[in-house]
């Protein structure tokens, strides 16, 4: 379902390597890519099947989650529009004995380039290989903070450092969100996130209204992210 989307634009604008591939590889990729549409908490793919390929989401946002045992979703890493992913396919996850996803936060529209064919691009092209390699290395470091953060930081300093990251991203401080988002965002319990953004609000630091938090105090947030996380 390619539908109201030209890969001949598309392609371009959302692959920063496409100036460096061959006539060949490029028009083996506007063969075979195709564009999906996945409906809001939908689980696109697990550790535990074949490789997607490379994605691309061109519209909406995808997340990629790690389930324990018990239920506990943690969000390892976001991914919103024009952002590219080589841990699509969850190869990377395999080894990891609790089970991984990749699922859609909201109605979201993704390109994506099969694994076959990405394969043999990344073969022939030493470029796209490198960029592969720093792709993949840009999403093990957003994962490694993830983890650090659960590991060494405080609730409230993690909730501040989310904060801080989502209006940096969105640009507004008025952040669309839920309280559940956050909670899975940074591996916690939705009363735990509903409490300390009541403390937040009483400080004078952010409002809370239904679906969204607007950031009153942005210094105050940022100066309680610990040095190394602005």
């Amino acid at each position: 379902m390619n539908g109201k989307y030209d890969l001949n634009t598309v392609m371009p604008r959302v692959l920063p390597f496409w100036q460096d591939l061959s006539e060949r590889d490029r028009a083996n990729l506007l063969e075979q890519a195709i564009v999906q549409r996945h409906k809001k908490g939908e689980i696109i793919h697990n550790c535990t099947g074949m490789c997607l390929g490379l994605i691309a989401v061109l519209r909406g946002n995808l997340c990629t989650c790690m389930l324990s045992e018990e239920g506990k979703e943690i969000t390892l890493f976001p991914l919103y529009e024009n952002d590219l992913c080589v841990f699509g396919s969850a190869c990377v996850l395999r080894p990891v004995t609790c089970h991984a996803h990749l699922s859609a936060e909201v109605d979201t529209d993704m390109l994506l380039i099969p694994h076959a064919i990405w394969e043999d691009v990344l073969r022939r092209n030493v470029r796209v290989e490198c960029f592969a390699h720093k792709l993949a290395g840009r999403l093990l470091s957003t994962v490694l903070s993830t983890l650090q953060q659960m590991l060494f930081y405080d609730f409230d300093t993690r909730l501040a450092i989310h904060l801080v990251r989502e209006c940096d991203r969105t640009g507004s401080t008025r952040i669309r969100t839920t309280h559940e988002k956050i909670a899975r965002n940074i591996g916690s319990a939705r009363e735990v996130v509903t409490r300390m953004l009541k403390k937040f609000s009483d400080m004078g630091l952010v409002e809370v209204s239904r679906g969204a938090v607007v950031i009153l105090d942005l210094p105050a947030l940022r100066a309680m992210m610990p040095r190394g996380c602005e």
